[in-house]
C-alpha cells in the first residue's frame, strides 16, 4: 500500500516538474469557413426566443463535432449530415437567418465532402512508440465526446495503441504520460482543468487547435502571501510552446465568436430563485441549469471522492457531480414533525406581546411602529453615531428592515426580534401605546421574554441541525440503494424532506453573459 502511494506521488511530482503544454495550430480552410459561418449565426440569435435558443443548441452541438471529432467528417457515426438536415429544417422557422444559414450549409457540405480531418491526421501521424502511453481526453464539453471517441474504431485507428479517456473515473485509474486534447478548453470546469493541468497527471500535454479556434489556459488560484514560503504565493504558470505553420499574434488569439453557454442553455424550464448576485452558470444533463453566487455552498454527491457527500463552491464543482437541491421548505417540514406541539407551545408563549402588537397594527402602520421604536432610544447601536448624516445613513436602512420584520413578528413567521435592544424598544412602544399592560418595567419584561425567545430559537435550531443530519444520512442511503439515478429525479425522504438530484454537465463563469435580463437564477 505504502509502495503504491509513494510510487504515485513520485509519478505526479516527476510529471509536474517537467510538464509542458504544446499547442499545435492546424490550418484548414473548410473548418475556418464553418467557424466563421457559425459566428455569423450566433451573432444574430435572439436568446430570449425559445425557438431560436433551441436552434442555437443544435448549432452548438454541430460546432462541437467539427472542433472535437477525431474521425473523417463524412463518418455516419459522427452524424454531421443528419444534424445539418435537422438544422436546415429548423432554419425555415427563422427567415432572417436565410442568407447566413445558406453560407453555413454550403461550408458544412464542403467540409463533409472533403472528409479529411486535420486533427485526426495529426494524431495518426505521431510516433508514440517511445512514450510509455498516450491518452486522448474525450470529455471536452458536457462530459460528452462529440466524436472524439470515434478514433478508437479500428477502421480509423489503423491499429495504433491509443487510449481514449471517456469517463472521469478512468482519470483516476490511468497512468499515461502524454495526453492529447482535441480542441478548445473553454468548456472545462476550473476544478477539472486544475486536476488535468496542475496535479501532475501527465508529463506532456498536447492541445490541438484550428487556426480560428479560441481557447485559453486557466491560472491556478494563488496561495496567500507568506513570509515563510514567499515563492509559493507567486502562483504556478504553465510553460507553453506553440507550434504552427502560420504566424499568430499571440497564444490562443482568434476572431472565433461563440455565445456563452449560459445564453444557449438557459430557459424558462430552469430552476429559479430571486438571487441577483450570481457569477456562475451550472448546466445539468437534462438541459436545465441555474445561476449561482460565488459564495454559495452547494451540496453534491461525488462518487469518485473518499467523502462522497460534500459542500462545495461553484468553482469547486466537477463535471459529473450530482447537485442535491431541497424542494421542501425546512421550516414547514419542522412544523409537521414530532416536535410540532413543542414549537406551537413555545409560539403561544409569545402571545403575551404578539396579540398587543397585532392590535396596535390595526391602529397604526408598521412604519409608524418602526419610527416609534427608533425614537425610544433603546436601540443602542443607533445611538453611537456622531453626526446627523452618519445617523441617517444607518437609521434609514435599519428602519426599512424593521418595518418588514415587525409584520413577520406579528404573523408568527419568526419568533420575534433577534436582538434584545430591538425587543426592548418594541415592548416600550406597546406599553406606551396602552395595548400592553404589565406590572413590571418594560426593560425587565423584555429581558425575561427575550430569554424565552432565545430558548425557543435554540430548540428550533437544534431541531434544524437534526433534520439536516437526518437528510444527509438519507441522501447517502439513496445513492447506495439506487443503481441508476437519472438527472432531475426527485426523492421524498422518510423524514419528510423532498429533494431533487441533478447531474452537472458544464460549469461556466457567467460574468460575460449577455442575457441576464431574462435568465433565471438560483442560490
Amino acid at each position: 500500500m505504502y509502495k503504491n502511494f509513494f510510487s504515485e506521488a513520485n509519478r505526479r511530482f516527476s510529471n509536474y516538474g517537467s510538464n509542458q503544454v504544446e499547442v499545435f495550430r492546424l490550418t484548414s480552410e473548410p473548418v475556418s469557413n464553418v467557424l466563421k459561418a457559425f459566428s455569423a449565426i450566433f451573432r444574430q440569435i435572439d436568446f430570449s426566443d425559445d425557438y431560436q435558443r433551441q436552434f442555437s443548441r443544435l448549432a452548438w452541438k454541430i460546432r462541437c463535432k467539427v472542433l472535437f471529432s477525431l474521425s473523417p467528417f463524412d463518418n455516419e457515426e459522427l452524424g454531421l449530415l443528419a444534424d445539418l438536415e435537422e438544422l436546415s429544417s429548423m432554419s425555415r422557422g427563422i427567415p432572417s437567418f436565410e442568407k447566413d444559414f445558406e453560407y453555413l450549409k454550403n461550408s458544412l457540405m464542403m467540409l463533409i465532402e472533403q472528409n479529411e480531418n486535420p486533427k485526426l491526421e495529426w494524431v495518426l501521424k505521431q510516433d508514440f512508440s517511445d512514450i510509455n502511453s498516450v491518452t486522448i481526453f474525450a470529455l471536452m464539453a458536457m462530459r460528452r465526446s462529440f466524436g472524439t471517441d470515434l478514433i478508437s474504431k479500428k477502421s480509423i485507428n489503423q491499429n495504433k495503441n491509443i487510449q481514449v479517456l471517456t469517463s472521469l473515473k478512468q482519470l483516476t485509474e490511468q497512468k499515461a504520460s502524454t495526453v492529447v486534447f482535441p480542441g478548445t478548453l473553454r468548456y472545462l470546469s476550473s476544478h477539472l482543468f486544475t486536476k488535468l493541468f496542475y496535479h501532475g497527471e501527465f508529463k506532456r500535454i498536447c492541445l490541438l487547435l484550428y487556426e480560428n479556434e479560441y481557447s485559453s489556459l486557466k491560472n491556478r488560484i494563488k496561495l496567500p502571501e507568506s513570509s515563510l514560503f514567499p515563492k509559493l504565493s507567486e502562483g504556478v504558470k504553465l510553460e507553453i510552446k506553440e507550434i504552427s505553420d502560420f504566424s499568430v499574434n499571440h497564444s490562443f488569439s482568434s476572431d472565433d465568436y461563440e455565445m456563452n453557454p449560459a445564453d444557449i442553455f438557459s430557459s424558462s424550464t430552469n430552476l429559479i430563485t430571486d438571487d441577483l448576485n450570481y457569477t456562475w452558470f451550472i448546466l445539468f444533463d437534462d438541459g436545465r441549469g441555474f445561476y449561482v453566487s460565488e459564495s454559495k455552498k452547494l451540496r453534491v454527491w461525488r462518487e469518485q471522492s473518499s467523502y462522497k457527500l460534500l459542500y462545495v463552491s461553484p468553482q469547486e464543482l466537477l463535471e459529473g457531480d450530482f447537485v442535491i437541491i431541497d424542494k421542501s421548505i425546512r421550516g414547514e417540514v419542522l412544523e409537521h414533525s414530532e416536535k410540532r406541539d413543542e414549537f406551537l407551545a413555545g409560539l403561544n408563549l409569545t402571545d403575551v406581546w404578539r396579540k398587543p402588537l397585532n392590535a396596535l397594527l390595526l391602529a397604526v402602520s408598521a412604519e409608524d411602529i418602526s419610527n416609534q421604536m427608533i425614537a425610544t432610544g433603546c436601540i443602542s447601536k443607533l445611538n453611537k453615531t456622531v453626526g446627523m448624516s452618519e445617523s441617517n445613513d444607518l437609521i434609514t436602512p435599519f428602519a426599512r428592515n424593521l418595518k418588514v420584520n415587525i409584520l413577520k413578528w406579528a404573523e408568527g413567521q419568526v419568533y420575534g426580534p433577534g436582538d434584545s435592544d430591538s425587543f426592548y424598544a418594541l415592548i416600550q412602544v406597546l406599553v406606551n401605546s396602552g395595548f400592553l399592560k404589565i406590572e413590571v418595567s418594560p426593560k425587565y419584561a423584555a429581558m425575561e421574554w427575550f430569554e424565552q425567545l432565545e430558548t425557543l430559537r435554540s430548540k428550533r435550531r437544534n431541531a434544524g441541525f437534526e433534520l439536516s443530519a437526518q437528510t444527509e444520512s438519507l441522501i447517502e442511503k439513496v445513492f447506495k440503494e439506487e443503481t441508476n439515478i437519472s438527472d432531475g429525479q426527485e426523492f421524498t425522504l422518510s423524514n419528510g424532506m423532498n429533494v431533487s438530484i441533478h447531474q452537472v454537465a458544464m460549469i461556466n463563469e457567467a460574468s460575460d453573459c449577455t442575457s441576464k435580463h431574462y435568465s433565471p437564477k438560483i442560490t
